[in-house]
Formats: structure tokens, sequence, C-alpha cells
């Protein structure tokens, strides 16, 4: 409990800094407040550059353990008794998808809950191998964004954000999902 109130209290004074400096500059204001609407108007090559590397160190960390992912969901004795080694393969995917998760946040912002329902969407279209869910969620979930991104384009007379079309697509699919879970 004292490391959790420590972690709000560190982030709170952070926070705080962070919006005393952004309200200074009125232009870091408008870029932070596309950030944190979740924005793919990414000015110049060199976020899609930085983009494109923290998904290439992501991908070089996790493909070699692909191969273990579907033997971990039987459990980790059974995944330790055909041979993965658990807690490497474990560190390894939390590494790859940290990198992964904070390249493409810092680089366009928060797209609320893409990563938890692009697996889903995967899966329903019939591909139940973790090793293809995580190699698809590669191309789903960007396909997904870059999709609210154009609706959002021409849904409204004014330019309706990506992040709030991915809200509208993702809230209820996760809802039918939670729905889903309490019958069974």
């Amino acid at each position: 409990m004292k490391l959790l109130l420590t972690g709000i209290a560190v982030g709170a004074i952070l926070e705080g800094i962070s919006d005393g400096l952004i309200l200074v500059d009125p232009q870091a204001f408008a870029q932070v407040r596309s950030w944190m609407v979740g924005s793919v108007d990414v000015a110049g090559f060199t976020p899609v550059a930085i983009s494109a590397l923290g998904l290439l160190i992501g991908l070089v960390c996790v493909l070699p353990h692909v191969g273990s992912i579907n033997m971990l969901s039987m459990g980790d004795e059974s995944a330790a008794a055909l041979g993965v080694n658990v807690r490497r393969t474990r560190v390894m995917i939390v590494i790859a998808v940290t990198i992964m998760a904070a390249t493409a946040t810092a680089t366009v912002g928060v797209f609320t809950f893409v990563g938890l329902v692009t697996p889903h969407i995967i899966r329903k279209l019939d591909f139940h191998s973790d090793r293809l869910v995580v190699l698809l969620s590669a191309v789903v979930g960007p396909t997904l964004i870059l999709a609210a991104d154009i609706a959002g384009r021409f849904l409204l007379d004014s330019e309706l954000p990506a992040s709030v079309v991915v809200a509208f697509i993702s809230g209820p699919i996760l809802i039918g999902l939670a729905q889903r879970g309490v019958h069974q």
C-alpha cells in the first residue's frame, strides 16, 4: 500500500510540473492536447521513425519467444515440461510489449482499449493460435486506428479525433466481452 501511495504521489507531482510547463507555452499546450485525445496527425518523419524503431526493438525482443506463447497458455508447469524457460519468456514478452506500447503512446497519444480489443477481434476472425494473435495484432491494431482516423475525418463536419471513434468501437465490444464472461 505504501508503494502504491508513493507512486500516486510522485505521479501527481510530476503531472503538476508537466501541466505548469504546458500552460506557460501555448504551442506546447496545443500539442499536448492533441496527444491526450489521441491523434495520428504526427507532423514529420521523426516521430514515425522513432515509432518504427520502438516497434522493431519490441519485435526483436518478442520474436524469438513467439513459439513459446502457446505453450505458456497451457500453464507454467506444462510449458516448463516442454522446455520453455517460463521466467525468461515472460520477462522478454513484458519488455517487448512495454517498449512497443510506450513508443506508440508517446507518438500518437492514448487510444483507449485498442490493445484489449484487437486480440478479441482477431480471435473472432477464427485465428486462435496465440502466436498468430500476437503477430496479427501488430497489423490489426494500427489498421483499426487508421480506419478510425479516416472515419473521424468524414463522419462530421468537423474532425473527430481517431481516439474518440476507437472508443465508440471498442467500448461496446468490451461490454459484450464482459457480459459474455458473466454468463459463462
